[in-house]
């Protein structure tokens, strides 16, 4: 990232507004990644304003500065003026603006400096600077090594910027387990728990901030959605619209849902297909050196990396849920 500091830098320094934007439905990472940038920003005197395109998770909430984050479909005129006069727009944990949903049009048209941090397959050419790194653990990571190189390797941490970093790298390597956890995340973690993080803080809001309801679905879905492919290893879940309003399930309630079948000693793969307004989302995690992503990617146009993966169908959830056994009776997933 050495080289491309130069020119950040100079762009940075002539700006007169700076936004930070990440994809829908923004998860612990998006979110980590949007405010550390945030914080590091501040702390070097550029104001910047976080913008994400609908509400996130309860469970994220408590980070600093997450009531200040500007949510577009909550408020798009100010969103959209925002987006609008910008001079540099920093694009993180997504590689095509098609992830930004209701924001694609504005920052498509945008003619900001667009300064590009991800993680995820792909050779975006729209970026002026694409600082990604695919296979990297999270952008998380890419933040924290952005902000080390702009700071010429003497980077200071408060400890808003990092709770937020270290909240992204938690998240996105399933609490330390993904094989993209590596050695350089463990120091990353260290330096961010030196920097003041109580990493036992950010587990409990993170993992243990269930309501009553919220648990009570969790093993509805076990009980009575999960069903098992026992000759493959591999488990799934199929929830209808109902099944979630019948919990009262909010913005982000079924995260860290498809990991609970990969508890059970021989399941190697868990999806989780949910139904929304004229599609279904599939989540695809897998163990060990298991690809899940080529599967994502050839039958329901997603990607996402070896462990962790996404997906989108068109068709009814049932006729998701055929073709996806289907697909999976067909496709050597070891």
């Amino acid at each position: 990232m050495k080289n491309e500091m130069p020119a950040i830098r100079k762009r940075l320094k002539d700006a007169k507004q700076v936004i930070i934007t990440t994809h829908l439905s923004p998860d612990g990472d998006a979110i980590g990644s949007s405010l550390g940038l945030h914080h590091f920003l501040t702390q070097e005197g550029i104001p910047s304003q976080v913008i994400v395109p609908n509400a996130f998770p309860k469970f994220l909430q408590w980070l600093k500065g997450s009531d200040e984050i500007c949510v577009f479909d909550e408020d798009k005129e100010r969103a959209q003026q925002l987006i609008e006069v910008a001079d540099v727009v920093f694009c993180l944990d997504y590689n095509e603006t098609k992830r930004t949903g209701p924001m694609q049009e504005d920052l498509d048209k945008s003619m900001a400096y667009k300064v590009l941090i991800d993680h995820h397959i792909g050779n975006p050419t729209w970026p002026d600077i694409n600082l990604s790194v695919v296979g990297a653990s999270s952008t998380c990571e890419l933040v924290y090594d952005f902000a080390e190189a702009y700071s010429n390797g003497e980077l200071t941490l408060n400890q808003d910027l990092a709770y937020a970093l270290y909240t992204g790298l938690l998240t996105d390597t399933g609490n330390f387990q993904f094989s993209a956890t590596t050695p350089k995340v463990h120091m990353q973690a260290a330096r961010l728990i030196e920097a003041g993080v109580q990493p036992d803080l950010v587990h409990n809001h993170i993992n243990n901030s269930f309501d009553e309801l919220r648990l009570q679905f969790f093993g509805f879905c076990v009980s009575e959605r999960m069903k098992i492919l026992k000759d493959r290893g591999i488990a799934y879940m199929a929830l209808s619209r109902e099944d979630i309003q019948q919990f009262n399930i909010q913005t982000g309630g079924t995260e860290g849902l498809v990991n609970e079948p990969m508890k059970i000693a021989n399941i190697d793969v868990s999806i989780l297909l949910k139904e929304d307004e004229g599609k279904v989302k599939l989540s695809f995690r897998s163990k060990r050196d298991i690809d899940i992503s080529v599967f994502a990617r050839e039958f329901f146009q997603g990607g996402g990396h070896r462990n962790a993966a996404g997906g989108v169908s068109f068709a009814s959830l049932a006729e998701t849920e055929e073709e996806l056994v289907k697909r999976l009776n067909n496709f050597n997933i070891s």
